[in-house]
């Protein structure tokens, strides 16, 4: 049941203008009325110290949990909210919330349908945009606290609250920062307004999930909880085969930061807590793979000799170390590698030149802290024989262990989420607690320990599957030394124990105990394996191949069958939803990033929307006679019809020159293209039972003959994005 303090108002008026309250779990009951309502309108958002419209003003209300931002589009600004949430996990007494539901109110008056030029379609336009974007919003992929800023690592939250320690860090990962530009600029130490804190929250696209593991260590049983934050970079954000490789900055598509968390179940008595950041994401070079219908397209890449080519990659290296090498460990001896570039590519086939290229520019950046670690994994562990894997992880395991863990002591700051551009630091404010006469009194300072002072960067083909499969048996490498860091924490006094082969006997004894704890093997590869499946439906539309491998608590495939099926049957949607369901998909995450703006939308899309709404308002069957149903599902069939043949009309009578100019009879306008077309009108949008499945097979088998038969460019078949035509 929601509680009554857990919701906020949310109206929208018949004059254009939303009007939302203050949330109320955002500050304290006195401080309430002074921050007003937030008032959006067309042109701009400011808070006022008005209150809510009259009911007869009102056109919609909701009741939500925190503002998404606002997302301008054709025909105007759209507000994003929350609707439904659900609990994900906990860091310390920090709830974070998954959001399962959201709305969209619009700024639309009645006035605005006269006053604007074709307002029919571009309105027709937006709602099919918002449709998609709705689509990111309810994808269960969003999460977000009140009070603490997911959208960075504890270390570099940490580096904030200390001033003595400068942080580099931008906020690449705040998946509703371009949403949330209004209400920033607002909010700025600048402006004469009220502050519009309240309501900005920052929120992540990934996975984010706790679970407990009791360790017994010599007499003593704690449980510890473990966190698992998965974090989206919205820098080069995207579906599978339209984005790949690195951009003009060396950002890299499909690039995530896993951050583990570690801290006693008991926090209220040990106040310690620990966290370890990989990070994985597209091989950082120039390279693409147009869908050709072919299960494995062919990969095409840009050589390092191109000096454009070579400025990306170089901006890929120096921003891993400017992100993830502390400014104190810059000044250690240069001898360990701290960015550890773990390559899973095969060395044979396609891969394989793109896999020579990549070891290739980590020695032409020539860096002793970049250091390349190539381990083909479908050839040493082929046929299942994933116990191999342990040849990459010895390797890896000194080096991994020598970037260290970030570890600190005392509650979590929480955040005010004020700042004006990412450029400004967030303000960060320690926890209070009451005394027995309810007067407030500041508890014990956050104390950082130690940092982490470098990171494993792992990829493979699509950085999903063999990705996810090697994240998670580098996270069981490290989490004994976060649980042991907790320890010393706890007991300073430990630190001075004997040590042997490079560990303390504390941490062996905790490495011993963890390798024979059944609850953990089971417990923490469900939740690595929840979290691969997340980042592969969130870029390639399917859950993770080979989930049940990293399930496995022995790395072996059981259920040899059901797990091959699984992978079979994972296997073809994504072949579909790559070719045919994509394009609508990169519209959506670059209107959503802020990639194109309404007026370029508007440019690229307005021929289309135009048509549409004519169509929709000159229909073939009569509407009012005919059963929705039916309508909805001949009509679209009956209005290609009717271009089709009033194109093949007019190229019957056309002369030869002519015919020549129309480019003869394209794949649209062809007897097999308005199969192929009328086909794809039913196509699904996604693919969640077997009556879609069978929709979804039968539509790529006849457009794979058909392309193969009739000569028909595949790029005439696959679903393109409408904006984006840069593959690289």
């Amino acid at each position: 049941m929601i509680q009554p303090n857990e919701t906020f108002q949310a109206v929208e008026t018949k004059y254009g203008r939303i009007v939302i309250e203050a949330p109320r779990f955002r500050h304290s009951e006195e401080d309430r009325d002074d921050f007003g309502v937030l008032v959006v309108t067309s042109k701009n958002c400011f808070v006022s110290a008005g209150g809510f419209p009259s009911l007869d003003d009102i056109r919609k209300s909701v009741y939500a949990h925190a503002v998404i931002g606002i997302i301008q589009l054709t025909s105007g600004p759209y507000v994003l909210l929350v609707t439904q949430r659900e609990l994900a996990g906990t860091i310390q007494t920090h709830k974070v919330w998954r959001v399962a539901c959201g709305c969209a109110l619009s700024l639309q008056n009645d006035q605005q349908e006269l006053a604007q030029n074709n307002f029919a379609a571009r309105r027709f336009l937006d709602m099919q945009l918002l449709e998609s974007l709705l689509n990111i919003v309810n994808s269960g992929h969003l999460y977000y606290a009140h009070n603490y800023d997911l959208t960075h690592s504890l270390q570099h939250n940490s580096l904030l609250l200390d001033k003595s320690l400068p942080s580099n860090i931008d906020d690449r990962f705040f998946f509703n920062g371009h949403l949330m530009q209004p209400l920033q600029s607002v909010s700025s130490p600048n402006s004469q307004s009220l502050p519009t804190s309240p309501w900005i929250t920052k929120i992540i696209c990934g996975y984010i999930g706790s679970v407990d593991i009791p360790i017994q260590v010599e007499t003593s049983e704690k449980i510890y909880t473990v966190t698992l934050v998965s974090r989206t970079s919205t820098r080069r954000f995207g579906t599978r085969y339209l984005s790949r490789g690195i951009d003009e900055s060396g950002h890299a598509s499909n690039f995530l930061e896993m951050e583990q968390i570690v801290f006693n179940h008991d926090f209220h008595h040990d106040l310690g807590i620990s966290s370890h950041v990989q990070v994985r994401g597209s091989v950082p070079l120039v390279w693409s793979q147009p869908r050709n219908l072919a299960y494995k397209p062919k990969v095409f890449f840009e050589g390092l000799d191109a000096p454009e080519v070579w400025a990306r990659v170089r901006a890929h290296f120096r921003d891993l170390k400017t992100q993830y090498i502390p400014e104190e460990s810059k000044n250690e001896p240069k001898t360990e590698a701290k960015i550890i570039c773990i390559n899973l590519l095969d060395d044979f086939g396609r891969e394989a030149t793109l896999s020579s290229t990549y070891e290739d520019a980590v020695d032409k950046f020539n860096d002793y802290a970049v250091i390349h670690e190539d381990f083909p994994i479908n050839k040493w562990c082929k046929n299942f024989n994933y116990a191999n894997i342990t040849v990459l992880l010895d390797r890896v395991k000194q080096k991994l262990l020598q970037s260290g863990v970030f570890a600190g002591n005392g509650p979590i700051p929480s955040f005010s989420a004020s700042q004006s551009r990412s450029t400004s630091p967030i303000r960060f404010s320690a926890p209070k607690s009451k005394t027995g006469n309810g007067v407030l009194k500041k508890v014990n300072v956050f104390k950082t320990i130690s940092l982490q002072s470098g990171v494993a960067r792992t990829s493979c083909l699509d950085s999903l599957d063999r990705t996810n499969l090697t994240c998670t048996l580098l996270a069981k490498i490290i989490l004994p030394r976060q649980i042991f860091s907790l320890l010393l924490a706890a007991n300073e006094s430990s630190s001075t124990h004997a040590q042997q082969n490079g560990l303390s006997v504390d941490e062996n004894a905790v490495v011993r105990a963890l390798e024979n704890n059944s609850v953990m093997a089971r417990v923490f590869n469900d939740l690595y394996a929840d979290a691969g499946d997340a980042a592969s439906l969130i870029y390639a539309g399917t859950r993770a191949l080979r989930g049940d491998v990293t399930r496995s608590p022995g790395l072996k495939r059981h259920r040899w069958i059901r797990g091959s099926l699984n992978d079979g049957v994972n296997s073809l949607v994504r072949y579909y939803l790559n070719h045919y369901v994509d394009g609508r998909r990169q519209d959506a995450c670059d209107i959503w990033t802020g990639k194109y703006d309404q007026n370029e939308t508007w440019k690229r899309l307005a021929k289309e929307s135009v048509r549409k709404v004519h169509e929709e308002e000159n229909p073939i069957l009569p509407k009012a006679i005919v059963p929705h149903y039916i309508f909805n599902l001949i009509e679209p069939l009956l209005q290609l019809l009717k271009v089709f043949v009033a194109f093949y009309l007019k190229f019957i009578r056309a002369t030869d020159t002519e015919k020549f100019k129309s480019g003869q009879i394209d794949a649209d306008h062809s007897f097999v293209g308005l199969f192929l077309s009328a086909i794809m009108l039913y196509a699904p949008n996604k693919v969640t039972n077997f009556v879609q499945f069978a929709q979804a097979l039968y539509i790529c088998i006849t457009a794979f003959f058909a392309v193969k038969i009739f000569g028909i460019s595949a790029l005439a078949v696959v679903d393109q994005p409408k904006l984006s035509t840069n593959q690289f």
